[in-house]
């Protein structure tokens, strides 16, 4: 898999530029490729919400590296979008103040000692602006590998960002300009919404006050006529149907799918149950009795 995973960085640096095609498309479901000298490239993904982050590459390993944070403390990671996961060093997850608990399993490495695996975990990933607690990290015991970043003049890096971090931000990479873009899932999502339509337990519902929400950052608005309640919102776009989570001050949470399609909202939400705890609807289908909510958005009319 390593001399693999070499042959296709060797490849990828030599033109200059390759595309993650991810398993979760962008909103409109269509995704051009970063090209070397093309700025034309860059202003589309620019223009449908990408944003561009400096990436590393190590004069003597060939690695490429990214700057980072996980709970607030800043890190370098290698890239690889042949790792089929996300992985941290247990020296990482000690500083984030886990205490690895072994699963009595071991990953084969070409050329090194199988590395010992240790749970998953879902520290707070932060880029720029960008910020996610629902990418999974396995911790491996890979501290050897970490200080190979140290050849490269760079401090040990923390582990690998592998395919799920690329699919989750639909990237896509420019290696011949250094550069990496990345869609948050949020994006989407931003500015106001109107309710259309309301069911509850599979029965139709006719609110007596219009009904609006807003995303703004990782802010949302909820206004159902009796005063705006805000909630911050976090996204997972790995499941499907999605997932969000509206999480109050007080602290309450309150899970939700949703779907958006062509310019739809629609989210299926307990959020009529009177009391918690609230559970994660399996499906955007109500039913009678079902126990959640659906409702359906779209985006105000200009006058």
């Amino acid at each position: 898999m390593l001399i693999l995973r070499l042959i296709f960085m060797l490849f990828a640096a030599a033109c200059g530029w390759v595309t993650f095609r991810s398993a979760v498309q962008p909103a409109n479901d269509h995704l051009g490729f970063a090209h070397r000298g093309d700025s034309r490239n860059e202003q589309y993904l620019l223009a449908r919400g990408y944003v561009s982050v400096p990436i590393i590459r190590g004069k003597s390993t060939g690695w490429w590296y990214m700057d980072c944070t996980l709970n607030d403390k800043k890190y370098c990671f290698i890239l690889d979008t042949a790792a089929s996961a996300c992985t941290i060093d247990v020296r990482v997850a000690k500083e984030l103040g886990v205490q690895p608990k072994s699963t009595g399993e071991f990953v084969p490495l070409i050329g090194r000692p199988a590395a010992e695996v240790f749970q998953t975990i879902r520290p707070r990933l932060q880029i720029g602006t960008f910020s996610t607690e629902f990418l999974p990290f396995e911790i491996l015991e890979i501290g050897n590998l970490t200080r190979e970043s140290l050849d490269d003049g760079l401090p040990a890096h923390a582990g690998l960002l592998g395919g799920p971090f690329f699919e989750w931000y639909s990237a896509v990479l420019d290696y011949g300009e250094h550069k990496l873009y990345l869609l948050d899932p949020l994006t989407p999502l931003q500015g106001r919404w109107r309710l259309k339509s309301m069911t509850n337990d599979g029965a139709a519902v006719s609110p007596k006050h219009a009904i609006e929400v807003q995303v703004k950052g990782n802010r949302l608005s909820f206004d159902a006529g009796a005063g705006t309640v805000n909630y911050n919102l976090m996204v997972d776009n790995k499941v499907r149907p999605r997932a969000m989570t509206w999480t109050s001050s007080n602290g309450g949470i309150l899970p939700a799918r949703y779907q958006l399609e062509k310019g739809v909202l629609t989210i299926a939400t307990p959020l009529l149950k009177p009391n918690p705890p609230y559970t994660l609807p399996e499906t955007l289908r109500e039913s009678p009795g079902c126990g959640f909510a659906v409702l359906t958005f779209e985006r105000p009319r200009s006058r």
